[in-house]
């Protein structure tokens, strides 16, 4: 077992089919590494810890995040969101260094909008989606981020504000480590963003590892 754990946010806004599957899809992938999830309502994932109702803001997904980061132990942690689908060998790799946010690549977008036409989109600059780095380093960046509200908890957001991205490149060193088979982000109608930085023209219907749009919709939403 390497010195890394997998932080799992979520709100509880999916529809619980597909949230169901993506934790199964998480453990299947994770293996032997630990998780810890941080919900808004009770989940059998890993070692869950729910918070409630705190409503849907990027600030509470931070907080989340934070919650998650000061639980884990190891060395490294990873971003295991509930949007994502993961391949074990994400969960392999080791930074080389503890001061630097390292970004999974591949990694492609699912679009599943009601009337849209669903498909897989290539996102070629990275996400915090699919991110590997020091629990010190994320912990300390975080807490910068919810400094404005005091710190880890603040009072709850309901609504949606600006808030910093958590991987600023202004602010942030960031690389990126390269997988055989791409990790997957997943765009619903049921997430606070349904839009995201990605390349149109890559546009396609089915890519290797998760096979075609039809089978992957059925593994996950049906």
């Amino acid at each position: 077992m390497s010195d890394l754990t997998a932080i799992y946010y979520t709100s509880n806004r999916e529809n619980p089919i597909f949230e169901q599957r993506v934790g199964e899809a998480l453990v299947e992938a994770a293996g032997d590494t630990p998780i810890i999830s941080v919900s808004q309502k009770p989940m059998r994932l890993g070692n869950n810890i729910c918070v409630g109702d705190m409503g849907v803001s990027s600030q509470n997904a931070y907080v989340q995040m934070l919650i998650g980061l000061t639980a884990a132990t190891t060395k490294w942690v990873c971003t295991a969101c509930a949007d994502g689908m993961y391949v074990p060998e994400y969960f392999q790799f080791v930074p080389p260094r503890d001061d630097v946010f390292y970004f999974a690549k591949p990694l492609w977008v699912f679009f599943s909008l009601r009337g849209k036409r669903r498909a897989f989109v290539n996102k070629p600059l990275g996400s915090e989606v699919a991110m590997v780095c020091d629990r010190r380093l994320l912990i300390e960046r975080v807490r910068t981020i919810l400094a404005p509200i005091g710190g880890s908890w603040g009072p709850h957001c309901s609504g949606e504000t600006c808030w910093p991205n958590l991987i600023d490149r202004s602010v942030v060193t960031r690389e990126r480590f390269y997988l055989e088979h791409p990790c997957i982000t997943v765009k619903t109608d049921e997430q606070m963003h349904r839009k995201t930085p990605c390349r149109m023209s890559s546009q396609t219907d089915e890519i290797p590892y998760w096979g075609t749009v039809s089978q992957f919709a059925k593994r996950f939403f049906e």
